[in-house]
Formats: structure tokens, C-alpha cells, sequence
């Protein structure tokens, strides 16, 4: 209940917005489809709209704070009572959209996991709309699988497209994607090192060895 009472405080009415008027013209994502082959060809489809008419990028990362403010988002940090929650997503007509990040959630306490936190709602925000005319959605361990799959694999593509992981991967290739490398490389970008392992490993930059090794190595590793 005091949750709901939070989100209610951050509700407020509003125009329609940049949000509202993409979102109507998008074709609803298949669901028969993979979640994660839904998810991203929905951020490249993103990209391919938007890379021109709005700074994505910032200092070699995607701007996605940028990003949601420039569609009229709101993005708020709270603290809710149930530390499962790791974000959760409010838009509708006469509703200015809000995305809620979860203080409480050990994931957000990191920069790139509020990051990673903020694309994923958004996915909710554009996508998954077929529940109603007006979307809510609360991303955690309680919510619907493939949904939160395909938002996990939206924010995947959106904070790390294919032109930004192009340029490392001679070199990740000349250093055998050691762990320090993948670690730094995860820090340009302003993710976390295991959403870009398996973002590469998705993506076909490594195979399953280095994937494998580069786990154990940063979980059973010295100082782990």
C-alpha cells in the first residue's frame, strides 16, 4: 500500500507527448516471436528513427537519460518498500509518463544498473501497450517472463548498438577478451561487465568458452 501511495504522488496529468505520439504509430511486437530477437530489433528500429534526430550519444555511451527526457519522460528515484522492484513504468492519456528507479534495489545502486534499469522500462513504455490503452508496469521477479526478457534485450541493443561495439572488437580479439578488457570496455559504455558478456556472447563477438571463463574468472577469481 505505501507503495502505491508513492507512485500516486508522482502522477501527474499531461499533454500528449513525443512519447505518446512514436508509440502510437509502432507495430506491436510479435509475440510468438523469441523475447530477446523482439527486443532487439525493436532498439534497432529505434535506432534507425531516431540516430538522427536526437543526440543519443555522449562521451562514447548512449545518452538514454538524454533519450527519455527528450520524449517528455520523467524519470524519478525512489525508495519502495519491496526491494524486488527494480523500476516500474506509468503512461496513458492526459498522463505525463513517469519511469520510477528503485532505490532499494541492489541492482540501481550502481550507475550503469539504473541505466540498464531506465532502458528497460522505456521498452515498456513504447512496447507494451497491448494490455491496455494506458500502461503500467512494474519490473520484477513477479512480473510476466517474456515481457521482462524482451525489455532486458531493448535495453541491451539500445545502450549498446552495434556501431559502439564494433570498434573494440579487433582489440578485444588481439587480448583474447581478457577480464580486465571487457571490464573497461563495460565501463565506456556505462553497463554492467555481465549484460555486456552476454550482450557479446548474443551478438556473436565470443563463443561460450570465453563467456564461461570470463564468469568464473570475475566470480571464483582472486579477491572474488
Amino acid at each position: 500500500d505505501d507503495d502505491v501511495e508513492l507512485i500516486f504522488e508522482h502522477i501527474q496529468p499531461g499533454a500528449a507527448s513525443k512519447l505518446e505520439e512514436y508509440a502510437a504509430d509502432l507495430t506491436p511486437l510479435d509475440q510468438g516471436r523469441r523475447p530477446y530477437e523482439a527486443g532487439y530489433e525493436a532498439a534497432e528500429q529505434f535506432w534507425e528513427d531516431w540516430s538522427g534526430e536526437i543526440d543519443l550519444r555522449q562521451k562514447g555511451r548512449v545518452d538514454v537519460a538524454g533519450i527519455v527526457k527528450s520524449f517528455g519522460v520523467t524519470v524519478t528515484r525512489v525508495k519502495f518498500s519491496d526491494s524486488g522492484l527494480r523500476g516500474a513504468a506509468l503512461a496513458g492519456r492526459n498522463l505525463h509518463p513517469v519511469i520510477f528507479i528503485n532505490a532499494a534495489n541492489s541492482y540501481n545502486r550502481e550507475p550503469a544498473g539504473a541505466r540498464f534499469t531506465m532502458a528497460h522500462e522505456l521498452c515498456h513504455l513504447l512496447y507494451d501497450r497491448h494490455y491496455g490503452r494506458e500502461v503500467g508496469v512494474a519490473s520484477g521477479p513477479w512480473a510476466p517472463q517474456r515481457v521482462e526478457q524482451r525489455a532486458n534485450a531493448f535495453a541491451a541493443m539500445l545502450l549498446m548498438p552495434g556501431e559502439l561495439i564494433e570498434k573494440y572488437l579487433s582489440e578485444g580479439e588481439s587480448r583474447n577478451w581478457s577480464l580486465e578488457f571487457v571490464e573497461n570496455m563495460a565501463d565506456e559504455l556505462g553497463v554492467g561487465w555481465l549484460a555486456l558478456v552476454e550482450h557479446l556472447y548474443n551478438q556473436g563477438a565470443i563463443n561460450l568458452d570465453p563467456r564461461e571463463r570470463l564468469k568464473e574468472e570475475r566470480w571464483d577469481g582472486p579477491g572474488a
